[in-house]
């Protein structure tokens, strides 16, 4: 069964990529204590760039951060 934080941070990942076009096809939480890793996958229409992950991945950070989301 999916974590419900998961669901959240791929609302997240699509609010920060709608005007773009950009989607989570899948998210990842891997690894446990200090060395954890979440791991997300985007897609978009005509590729994705570069541009796009540093994007996703700073206003994705951003918001965790102050949502305390993830347990």
């Amino acid at each position: 069964m999916k974590a419900a934080w998961i669901d959240k941070v791929s609302d997240i990942v699509d609010r920060a990529g709608r005007r773009d076009g950009i989607e989570a096809v899948d998210i990842q939480w891997l690894g446990g204590g200090k060395s954890r890793l979440l791991r997300i996958f985007i897609d978009k229409p005509e590729g994705v760039t570069h541009g796009d992950c540093e994007m996703v991945s700073q206003y994705v950070s951003t918001v965790l951060d102050a949502e305390d989301i993830i347990p």
